[in-house]
């Protein structure tokens, strides 16, 4: 049995990770790294700006 993944699977994959290196600064990263627990926000208005621009 092959579980490997499709090549279309792994360019999705690989998609979404530059979504993320895009979209998140280094002031949300550290907070991410700092261990502070943000479960209903994603950073400021700004940060949620520029996530939408690379997600249209």
């Amino acid at each position: 049995m092959d579980i490997s993944f499709a090549p279309e699977d792994l360019s999705f994959r690989d998609e979404v990770r530059a979504l993320y290196v895009q979209a998140y600064d280094e002031e949300l990263q550290g907070r991410l790294n700092s261990g502070e627990l943000v479960i209903y926000t994603f950073g400021t208005h700004e940060q949620k700006e520029r996530f939408r621009m690379h997600t249209n």
